[in-house]
């Protein structure tokens, strides 16, 4: 009887940790995105439900906290999906209001602690796959599911929380994944973030230094079948990144024309920036072009295939005589069916910020898929000018979010000078504010953002608009690099 009774008293076993399913080696497959794309990419977000409408003034509204998908019991849902496709960035920028977060896979709850902790990289999941940025707290850690997912929060304090999510729906083959518990898979999680922040340069292949004249330039003729893995110009001094430019064609197809300073990601960012695909760097003089007093080194690590041939060229646009050197890392590439080619393309307008209005970045014809994009934007005053939430049109489909700053990965208008493998803020000419910061906002910014898995894909048409909502009626400049794939 006494054995029954303990049987009877005693505490059940602990439940054992959930499994996850996590594509971590695809996250370093730079040659996944030069193939035609089978997911599509979604994305949900506390926007403003009043902005519908594009015809409407609604379409700018911009009460963008606190809205969610549904209240269920004593649960905020903020997304609900069926499968199968993967959860790869959720973004808040104050997730304190959240409370506990539940990310539920499958039926099962798989990642469950504090919404601040969990995003921020102080509840088990480690940088740089959780982390705080200038004010924004980032998950990133891609989760796979092959029936449903949910995400909720069990508060919306205050006015309610900001919160973008992001994922893709898989339409085609899954891709390979590693199953266990967060603990067991740590160990990979790790090695992949150490390989997401960090990327040993190699000797170039092909390489033409020259003095450039104002208007001139100077080409690299390279012959096929193969791709450029590594891409590097050296300057004569940071300024002139922007007056640099890089054309370059595949097969003869003209695809990229763009400044230096955006491809690069540090657009006219004077310190050193880096991301998964891209790195800019600034050392004294003797290190690199002779004479220079400072020499600035761009390098991309995008995947450029082409089959017959490719042909580069670097332009001096400048005023004044610039020493550049292009160094390139040509290798072997087999080109199928399905190759995308590299594109890349710029947009410089200057604008009156009233009334309210969508700047569209770029617009491309599929198949294709959008990587990376490099903002700089001329305030000429100090009030606030990034209220204006991306609109990404891909297919059809409206990925929308909270704000500018939103975007980018960071908050509050902050002025914090960042970068890592997924973007950053190269620039900030008032980054010496600590508070106030929307009320000191003049000068320059440059934000980058660097998607990995969290990419667009497209098979017809992407058009890639950013709302313009500055809080005064002024003008602004807005230069705007964007890279991807398409046909």
């Amino acid at each position: 009887m006494w054995q029954l009774l303990l049987i009877a008293c005693s505490a059940p076993p602990p439940a054992a940790p959930p499994s996850l399913e996590i594509p971590l080696d695809p996250m370093l497959d730079r040659d996944a995105v030069t193939r035609v794309q089978t997911s599509r990419a979604w994305q949900a977000s506390s926007t403003d439900p009043r902005a519908q409408d594009p015809a409407s003034p609604d379409w700018f509204a911009n009460d963008d906290r606190g809205h969610v998908l549904r209240t269920e019991g004593d649960r905020f849902v903020l997304v609900d999906r069926e499968g199968p496709g993967v959860l790869l960035r959720l973004w808040s920028a104050n997730p304190e209001r959240g409370g506990d977060l539940v990310i539920a896979i499958d039926g099962q709850p798989v990642l469950t602690g504090p919404m601040k902790g969990l995003l921020g990289g102080t509840a088990g999941v480690p940088e740089p796959f959780a982390v705080v940025a200038a004010g924004g707290h980032t998950l990133r850690l891609p989760l796979a599911y092959r029936e449903r997912l949910t995400v909720s929060m069990s508060e919306n304090r205050g006015k309610g929380v900001y919160w973008i999510a992001q994922g893709l729906d898989w339409t085609g083959p899954v891709p390979p994944v590693h199953e266990g518990t967060l603990q067991s898979l740590m160990p990979e999680i790790e090695r992949v973030g150490r390989g997401l922040e960090t990327d040993a340069s190699m000797a170039p292949t092909d390489v033409v230094e020259a003095e450039l004249a104002p208007g001139g330039s100077e080409s690299l003729a390279l012959e096929g079948p193969g791709a450029v893995r590594q891409l590097t110009v050296s300057l004569q001094s940071p300024e002139a990144a922007m007056d640099v430019w890089l054309r370059a064609s595949f097969d003869g197809v003209p695809s990229v024309e763009v400044p230096l300073g955006g491809l690069m990601g540090i657009g006219r960012g004077t310190q050193p920036y880096r991301d998964h695909w891209r790195e800019a760097t600034i050392e004294p003089a003797g290190t690199g072009v002779a004479g220079s007093p400072r020499v600035w080194t761009g390098t991309t690590r995008f995947v450029m295939p082409f089959g017959a041939e490719a042909a580069l060229s670097v332009e001096n646009r400048s005023a004044s005589p610039q020493a550049v050197r292009l160094g390139v890392v040509v290798a072997p590439f087999e080109i199928g069916a399905d190759t995308l080619r590299f594109r890349a393309t710029h947009l410089d307008a200057r604008f009156g910020t009233r009334p309210y209005r969508d700047l569209t970045l770029a617009t491309w014809t599929g198949p294709g898929v959008l990587l990376a994009d490099t903002l700089t934007v001329h305030n000429p005053v100090e009030d606030w000018w990034g209220g204006g939430d991306e609109k990404i049109w891909a297919d059809g489909t409206l990925l929308r979010g909270t704000g500018t700053e939103d975007y980018y990965g960071f908050a509050w208008c902050s002025n914090e000078v960042w970068h890592g493998p997924f973007g950053g803020q190269a620039r900030n000419d008032r980054s010496a504010f600590t508070t106030e910061m929307c009320d000191h906002s003049g000068g320059v910014v440059t934000a980058s953002r660097a998607r990995v898995l969290d990419v667009v894909p497209f098979e017809r048409e992407l058009r890639f608009d950013l709302g313009v909502r500055h809080r005064k009626d002024v003008e602004v400049r807005y230069e705007a690099t964007v890279m991807g794939y398409t046909r």
